[in-house]
């Protein structure tokens, strides 16, 4: 995922199982479980299952990729296998 702009950023959401996220370029603010962490990249982060979290952009752009391991290969499915909870 590109985040482009200072506006973008990610939902608050969570996942049945644990994942890793590389944070690839640019510099960025984890919330998860109440808890804010500034990340610059190169980084590799664990995100824990169950664990509520979002990320926004402290600098544009940034790379952020999420490493979940899942059967689904449909791609119109995927984030109903690998999110277990989502807020707009």
């Amino acid at each position: 995922m590109t985040l482009k702009t200072m506006g973008d950023g990610m939902h608050q959401h969570q996942h049945h199982f644990d994942h890793m996220s590389i944070l690839a370029e640019g510099s960025v603010w984890v919330e998860g479980d109440g808890v804010k962490t500034q990340h610059t990249a190169p980084a590799v982060l664990n995100i824990r299952a169950g664990e509520r979290h979002r990320i926004w952009p402290i600098t544009a752009p940034v790379k952020w990729y999420c490493i979940h391991a899942t059967d689904c290969e449909d791609p119109a499915e995927v984030d109903n296998a690998i999110v277990s909870e989502r807020e707009e």
